[in-house]
């Protein structure tokens, strides 16, 4: 935020009458002396080109690519105040939204969106599973009106993606029909998510608005442009899939119907199925024991003749990993015949399976800061040990474990953010159950 933007958006408390009602918040985004960017990031996200052969006839993608002048953040105000003004904060703000005028197209419908998260997490695991909405509103008065439409998603899907790096892919269940002005907003509610206990931020453009902006709901449950809080002049990360007709969708050239992995005596079984395929070159086997750096280990060439095909097609991969981590992720790298990679989603697989011996009950907090508690489902073997694993492998610490707890402590503080495993480890130095778990 400039000095500019500072100076006009304090110079609006001149007359107190007419913004008392949101004094508490104007006053600290004013008078704080700055607006701290919490996190900036100008690498790209993966960007779907405006081909014609990747989108269904008349179908158009609003501000998709992501202009290249945005780049992408995401602002905090400084305290005593804490949080995101595009997303979860001590304000208890239950939407953002983004205005779209379309009055000069053909566009009558929106069928799907792009929303671009740059953080989402939750301190209690079970909070993952709450809903969130994703809105459309009428927006012929300028403002927020009538609701048109809406879908969810969860707080854990959206976490895979920004773990990804990637855009989240919202589809609503059907069509929704535009107004007549074809003017309306896109929103995220983050009504059912408490801060500080959950975070969840949209990210936001760097270098002004292209070509509309964003709102914001308070917890009053009235609207405002968020320039009246911050003085921000910033466009959301949200891109509508929009089109004259109710069929607009990303057309992939291959359809991937399915991806499972299966342990067997021989090692990981990879099994994945093509509903249809087109110009395939075919698939890169990734192997990583951490998720964070990926190994391509194989090669399966298209099935399809040409690499061109309206039927279902199944593929397999057998592989034998050498590292000695307790778990495989997997994921493929379809390439198309002229170069283009899509990946598809991860196959987590426990190299370890004794879910009959397990003994290891609820982690928590998952992700762990500095202690992490263990549950215990069945009481362990005498002289057994809890061993903490690196994503390399390495043995970090390990303690004893009493026959009789019903709940462990291990301390986390010092190391370093990412996946780890715990190891019950028996008197004979047997592996007899594993769990991983996240460090933030």
């Amino acid at each position: 935020m400039t000095l500019v933007n500072v100076a006009t958006c304090c110079a609006k408390v001149v007359n107190f009458d007419s913004y008392a009602h949101f004094m508490p918040k104007f006053l600290t985004a004013c008078f704080a002396s700055v607006i701290a960017l919490a996190s900036l990031s100008t690498d790209a996200i993966g960007q779907l080109p405006k081909d014609p052969n990747l989108l269904a006839a008349g179908c158009d993608t609003i501000n998709y690519p992501i202009p290249g002048t945005w780049g992408r953040g995401s602002y905090a105000p400084s305290l005593p105040n804490s949080g995101y003004y595009t997303g979860t904060s001590s304000f208890g703000d239950k939407e953002k939204a983004h205005f779209f005028n379309l009055s000069a197209t053909s566009n009558n419908y929106i069928t799907r969106c792009f929303i671009h998260f740059g953080k989402a997490a939750s301190s209690v695991p079970a909070n993952l599973n709450k809903a969130i909405n994703i809105k459309v509103y009428d927006g012929t008065s300028g403002a927020p009106g009538a609701l048109l439409g809406s879908t969810s998603t969860t707080l854990g899907n959206i976490k895979i993606d920004v773990a990804l790096n990637d855009k989240t892919d919202i589809g609503f269940p059907s069509a929704i029909a535009l107004p007549a002005s074809k003017k309306f907003f896109v929103s995220v509610d983050f009504s059912s998510l408490l801060w500080n206990t959950d975070s969840l931020l949209v990210y936001s453009s760097l270098s002004g608005r292209t070509p509309n902006y964003c709102w914001e709901k308070w917890n009053d449950n009235t609207w405002h442009q968020i320039t009246e809080e911050s003085g921000l002049n910033l466009s959301l990360y949200i891109n509508p899939f929009v089109s004259p007709t109710t069929l607009c969708e990303v057309v992939q050239p291959v359809k991937l119907a399915g991806f499972t992995g299966t342990l067997t005596p021989k090692g990981h079984l990879l099994k994945w199925t093509t509903a249809s395929e087109q110009m395939n070159k075919g698939f890169y086997i990734e192997y990583s024991p951490n998720g964070q750096a990926f190994t391509t280990v194989g090669f399966v060439p298209s099935a399809a003749v040409g690499g061109n095909s309206n039927l279902p097609l199944q593929y397999s991969f057998l592989y034998q990993p050498i590292s000695n981590s307790s778990e495989s992720i997997y994921r493929l790298k379809q390439q198309d015949l002229n170069g283009t990679n899509t990946y598809s989603q991860l196959v987590f697989l426990r190299n370890n399976e004794a879910t009959a011996s397990a003994t290891i009950g609820r982690l928590f907090p998952n992700p762990a800061s500095n202690v992490l508690t263990i549950d215990w489902v069945k009481n362990v073997e005498n002289g057994s040990l809890l061993r903490l694993v690196d994503a390399a492998g390495r043995t970090i610490k390990q303690q004893t474990i009493a026959i009789t707890a019903k709940q462990t402590t291990l301390s986390t503080a010092g190391l370093s953010g990412g996946i780890y495993v715990l190891q019950v480890v028996n008197a004979k130095q047997q592996i007899i159950d594993t769990q991983k778990f996240w460090i933030d």
